[in-house]
């Protein structure tokens, strides 16, 4: 037989107060671990987000960086292409004068937007025609940038970049057809597939 346990209220105060601090202690001390792993997971997943927003802007700035070497590039092409545009235009224009050596008058057609580089090149394009040629400037509303044309009494000539280009594109279009009805059948009829 167990002898009775006597406790006195004094001794049972003790024992409640230290089970109580031990139970407040190991309470503070998980409330801690999970701030602190909380704390861990928030600064990891800063971390993984300032290095995410770095390297986007590193992407940013090379793409950014080509898109003004490219842009550089353009306005290099544009620069120098004014200078070859009127090279073209000078040969173009020729081109066409040769088929009308016979008119003593042509008018040369441009649009509005191609004045300027007409008239810049009109002394150059009168000195290079025939002696008893005689070449005028007519600004014609309907004509779309690029586009020439070249009438004399008998005749015409016509150069237009965007409605060739427009042919063409149309007859790529259509390529995939125009191929299939143009080329014979290669099949003998033995196919591996």
């Amino acid at each position: 037989m167990l002898p009775d346990l006597l406790f006195d209220e004094a001794e049972l105060a003790r024992l409640g107060a230290a089970v109580a601090c031990d139970a407040a202690s190991r309470a503070r001390r998980a409330c801690a671990a999970r701030c602190a792993a909380g704390h861990s997971a928030a600064m990891a997943r800063a971390a993984e987000a300032l290095t995410r927003a770095v390297q986007a802007r590193r992407r940013d700035e090379a793409q950014l960086l080509g898109q003004v070497v490219r842009l550089t590039e353009a306005i290099g092409r544009a620069l120098l292409a004014d200078e070859a545009s009127q090279r073209d235009l000078v040969t173009r224009v020729r081109s066409l004068l040769r088929s009308a050596t016979d008119a003593p008058a042509v008018h040369l057609h441009s649009s509005a937007t191609d004045e300027a580089a007409m008239r810049a090149v009109l002394a150059e394009l009168a000195a290079g025609a025939e002696a008893d040629q005689t070449i005028e400037l007519v600004v014609e509303a309907g004509l779309p940038a690029g586009a020439i044309r070249l009438t004399w009494p008998d005749g015409w000539l016509e150069h237009a970049p965007d409605s060739i280009r427009a042919r063409i594109d149309a007859i790529l279009r259509s390529g995939p057809q125009l191929v299939a009805t143009a080329l014979p059948s290669t099949s003998d009829g033995d196919d591996d597939a």
